[in-house]
């Protein structure tokens, strides 16, 4: 005869509200520019990465945001195109002076999805900090995700 009783399952995993792939960059024991899998559950945050899952439940969570860094980079090129055709139309100062340095600027700008939360047992601060340049459009759900869910929670402050 088959043996009938149940044993007792694990929680039952419940669906992500949003999922999405960034780059790691600080805040967890990975190494920086490890791509890793997100999903924003009801009751946590889970994020996995080289066969480990880190989860972090949302009322420890503070706030979520996508910030944007950027850089404006300098550089000074000379043109062998203006050398050719100053020294055709005015010889050899024509040379000097249409080959001269340029300054040629160069912006970019990198895209980070944060998560701020409390430290289990204290009140310091952490954070999660992820790039999301190449996906930007796939962090703002995680944003809209947190803000509804705040919207219904009641926030305890403790003077």
């Amino acid at each position: 005869m088959k043996d009938t009783q149940k044993t007792p399952s694990a929680p039952r995993q419940t669906r992500a509200l949003r999922t999405g792939s960034f780059v790691h960059v600080s805040g967890l024991d990975l190494p920086a520019e490890v791509k890793c899998k997100l999903a924003y559950h009801a009751a946590y945050l889970s994020v996995s990465a080289m066969n480990q899952v880190f989860t972090l439940p949302n009322d420890r969570i503070c706030s979520v945001s996508v910030s944007t860094q950027r850089k404006l980079q300098r550089q000074y090129v000379s043109s062998a195109g203006g050398a050719v055709l100053g020294a055709a139309l005015l010889g050899p100062m024509g040379a000097l002076l249409g080959g001269g340095a340029r300054k040629r600027s160069i912006r970019s700008s990198t895209r980070y999805l944060i998560f701020a939360y409390r430290a289990e047992g204290s009140e310091q601060m952490k954070y999660l900090v992820f790039r999301v340049t190449k996906w930007g459009g796939l962090a703002h759900p995680f944003v809209a995700a947190y803000k509804k869910q705040t919207r219904r929670a009641k926030t305890q402050v403790r003077l």
